[in-house]
């Protein structure tokens, strides 16, 4: 008679709990049959719209998942081939434990703990992940996640536009720049309006533009913000954090997203208004 161990029953049934979670936050979710580190591919989306990242999962599933006496979960020792090719990777990569008879688990992302270089340059065969006990892995976190993802991926299609631009303008070659720049808006204003900021008028809806007067009237610090385009300048990043913050609290967003999406933001109310001025004149915009 065949038996089946124990550990692949516990292996089936963490992958199958992690998977939930996904598919719960909206993603669609594949199990990889040639494991070569990873034990699920999430196909995410936002509104239907499927996003054009992916999120790579290994999962590691307990019987009981066993903290030491100061509270701390267990570090899970990784080949360093798969942390190699994970810190290398332009793609989101999570790692999930699970425990069984709990129901719950913990996730860790990887890129965050492991230095190419020292690892490249270390004599070790594997390397140790670890699990912060806040950062418990379920619907909520895996949607969390997924804008964690969303915003890298542009941050990093944005830097490396912006680096062709400079490139091209050393070269001078115009119309090289002019290409890469033009790589870069698209990405900004795509992001845009996934997060509904650029939509069929072609500047913000009433709802941010409310928010942006309102941050316009109350910012008082008059050595940095006295003039109307400093003040405006200012309005246009405590909304879009604001805004971010409404769609994922304390997300954070990447510096070079940061800057682009305030740029992009500034660019269509002038285009829509022509000045600050004429932008103020123009009073509240009604609607949602």
């Amino acid at each position: 008679m065949t038996n089946r161990p124990r550990s692949h029953e516990i292996a089936a049934l963490a992958v199958s709990a992690v998977s939930q979670e996904w598919i719960k936050s909206g993603a669609a979710v594949e199990e990889i049959r040639n494991d070569y580190g990873e034990d699920l591919l999430v196909q995410t989306s936002w509104e239907g719209e499927m996003d054009d990242c992916r999120i790579w999962v290994q999962v590691k599933g307990r019987e009981t998942v066993k903290r030491n006496r100061k509270g701390e979960l267990p570090a899970l020792r990784v080949p360093t081939g798969h942390a190699s090719r994970w810190a290398n990777t332009a793609d989101t990569v999570v790692i999930a434990i699970w425990d069984i008879s709990q129901g719950k688990g913990w996730y860790a992302l990887p890129q965050e703990q492991i230095n190419p270089f020292s690892l490249m340059i270390s004599q070790t065969d594997s390397v140790g992940i670890y699990f912060h006990p806040d950062h418990a892995f379920d619907a909520a976190a895996a949607r969390r996640l997924t804008w964690l993802a969303r915003t890298r991926h542009v941050a990093r299609q944005l830097e490396h536009a912006r680096t062709q631009q400079r490139n091209f303008k050393d070269l001078n070659n115009s119309e090289g720049a002019q290409a890469a720049h033009g790589v870069a808006i698209a990405a900004a204003f795509s992001f845009l309006m996934k997060i509904g900021l650029f939509v069929d008028d072609a500047i913000p809806p009433p709802a941010f533009d409310s928010m942006v007067r309102a941050a316009y009237v109350n910012i008082e610090d008059a050595d940095y913000f006295s003039t109307p385009e400093t003040r405006f300048d200012g309005a246009i990043h405590l909304s879009i954090l604001a805004h971010m913050d409404s769609i994922e609290p304390e997300l954070g967003v990447p510096q070079t997203l940061w800057g682009e999406l305030v740029g992009a933001v500034t660019h269509l109310y002038l285009t829509h208004y022509g000045t600050i001025e004429n932008w103020w004149a123009a009073g509240p915009r009604t609607g949602p």
